[in-house]
């Protein structure tokens, strides 16, 4: 008999929160007030958008003027770093009578290259039997 009435109880609490929800929104859509302040609250966002598109608008017209002032520093120019690369490059050539024109074609003179095969590493100085040794 309880469970019985709790069930009914139940039932009709839902049906009279059902019943309040359906009077609340009948009285939303009518009430004067809630027009003026759904009005309002759209208009502020209007705005914000507006704002936001405009600080939007002005940071990249910024960021436009910062890339066309932008200068290049001279420690971060590449020709700089290539020209100095070629400088190295010159100087180890000279010192150990290794110049680019010599890399390209082998010696056959160098005893180094006969006794290491394909599977070589010069970071670690080993030569190697099989691709996964």
């Amino acid at each position: 008999m309880e469970k019985e009435n709790k069930k009914t109880r139940e039932k009709a609490r839902k049906e009279r929160n059902e019943l309040v929800r359906q009077l609340v929104a009948f009285v939303r859509k009518r009430d004067r007030r809630v027009q003026a302040h759904r009005k309002l609250v759209e208009e502020q966002n209007a705005e914000k958008i507006k704002k936001t598109a405009e600080l939007r608008r002005q940071q990249k017209l910024q960021q436009a003027k910062m890339a066309e002032e932008y200068k290049e520093q001279s420690w971060a120019a590449m020709s700089e770093l290539e020209k100095e690369l070629q400088q190295i490059e010159a100087q180890y050539g000279e010192e150990f009578g290794d110049t680019s024109e010599n890399a390209e074609q082998p010696n056959d003179n160098d005893p180094t290259i006969d006794c290491y095969d394909d599977l070589y590493c010069p970071a670690c100085d080993k030569s190697f039997k099989s691709d996964k040794a």
